[in-house]
């Protein structure tokens, strides 16, 4: 979850070993001042969704969105 606006560290569309097919990366704005355009694009070149939260509301909605996409691994 992010603003979108990269000021310190790695480039976030550079994540190391993050290629598509190793994970996916879904990516949630917030704020007025989001950065929706860079992060749809990280998250498309990683198979997953962008979403945008503009309240706690809509954040609490998308966190139970992804939630059913996620797999279900069993394991004995």
């Amino acid at each position: 979850m992010t603003d979108g606006q990269h000021n310190t560290g790695i480039d976030p569309e550079v994540v190391p070993g993050a290629s598509p097919t190793n994970f996916i990366i879904h990516t949630i704005t917030f704020g007025d001042g989001a950065d929706q355009v860079r992060t749809q694009d990280i998250a498309s070149t990683r198979n997953g969704e962008h979403f945008h939260a503009p309240d706690s509301v809509t954040i609490a909605a998308i966190f139970q969105q992804i939630a059913v996409t996620l797999p279900v691994i069993l394991a004995e």
